[in-house]
């Protein structure tokens, strides 16, 4: 993987955190904050694999 994408952020930050990969989690996260949330946030990616999982989206 070469960069985080507005529509492969979700299932990156999906993954991250499945696979316990704190620093991948947060260059995913800073990704989101840096700019890209109101992107993020229409991206099917996002409602697929983030919305559902509350504590995710929390931190």
């Amino acid at each position: 993987m070469s960069s985080i994408s507005i529509d492969s952020c979700a299932e990156i930050l999906l993954l991250a955190d499945q696979h316990h990969s704190k620093d991948l989690k947060s260059r995913v996260i800073q990704f989101i904050i840096g700019g890209n949330l109101r992107d993020i946030i229409q991206t099917d990616g996002w409602h697929k694999y983030v919305a559902c999982i509350p504590d995710l989206v929390t931190e």
